[in-house]
């Protein structure tokens, strides 16, 4: 959270962020498992579902709006955009 809550400190009232991370939550990594490709040491370590990035982000006080990748179980990707309230 300290990333997201840096990014609220800087950005003007009603600054937008696109977010994109791996999706956590799809279907794709129950299926791979370990070898799911999102799984990428040292550059991702925390992973989030749709509804662990938009609780987190909220709480840094962000409006989330998610994009249209998050509704598709199978993609691996998921996007949201925050808006600094």
């Amino acid at each position: 959270m300290p990333v997201l809550r840096e990014l609220h400190r800087t950005l003007e009232p009603g600054g937008v962020a696109i977010i994109k991370v791996p999706n956590y939550g799809s279907v794709n990594r129950a299926v791979m498992g370990r070898r799911w490709c999102g799984f990428r040491y040292p550059d991702h370590l925390n992973y989030f579902t749709p509804q662990t990035l938009k609780a987190m982000a909220e709480k840094c006080g962000f409006q989330v709006q998610a994009g249209f990748m998050h509704r598709l179980i199978t993609s691996d990707n998921m996007y949201a955009i925050l808006t600094k309230t």
